[in-house]
């Protein structure tokens, strides 16, 4: 039971692979199925990795990972589609290029520290997931807004705040340690 949660993050990988395969290929639909599949095992292996203290560097680093892939993979898929503009997917893709060169470098640099995920961070998933699930289907719009567009602007700034977390966090433990 313990290398499970390794296996469900590894697995995701695969998922990344196969979502436009799924959402172009078979229908937009299965691509949705595809993305709440990863989005499930992701809140599984976190629960299991907590529940069963299996909780691993690797799983650590790789599971956030698999999460920034399958999020640009699916605005990607949903950008080409016109589902989302495209500026949004590359600005996105783009913040999680930066975190992740950045929680290399504190891995590499600072003593292979790993940044937690945070609360936010943890809200700006949920509403990724919430938002893309959104784009999936034609709501009516509420007073002029795009649902699911709205919901991903939120997302987005969740993210950010997120991000800004991190940055801090990366910040202080850097300044300390270079004293």
């Amino acid at each position: 039971m313990k290398e499970l949660p390794n296996k469900l993050t590894a697995a995701r990988f695969g998922m990344v692979a196969l979502f436009p395969v799924c959402f172009f290929g078979i229908a937009p639909l299965a691509g949705l199925a595809m993305y709440v599949l990863a989005f499930l095992t992701d809140v599984l292996d976190g629960y299991l990795a907590r529940k069963y203290d299996a909780v691993t560097p690797w799983g650590q680093t790789m599971d956030p990972l698999a999460d920034k892939l399958m999020l640009s993979m699916t605005l990607l898929c949903l950008a080409i589609d016109g589902r989302v503009p495209w500026w949004f997917f590359i600005v996105v893709t783009a913040k999680d290029v930066v975190m992740v060169v950045i929680g290399l470098f504190m891995y590499s640099k600072m003593d292979r520290f790993i940044q937690p995920a945070n609360i936010v961070g943890k809200l700006a998933t949920f509403s990724y997931m919430l938002a893309i699930v959104l784009s999936f289907f034609n709501l009516p719009k509420l007073s002029g807004y795009d649902i699911a567009l709205t919901l991903l602007y939120i997302a987005f700034a969740l993210s950010l705040v997120a991000f800004a977390t991190y940055a801090w966090g990366f910040g202080k433990r850097f300044f300390a340690r270079s004293k």
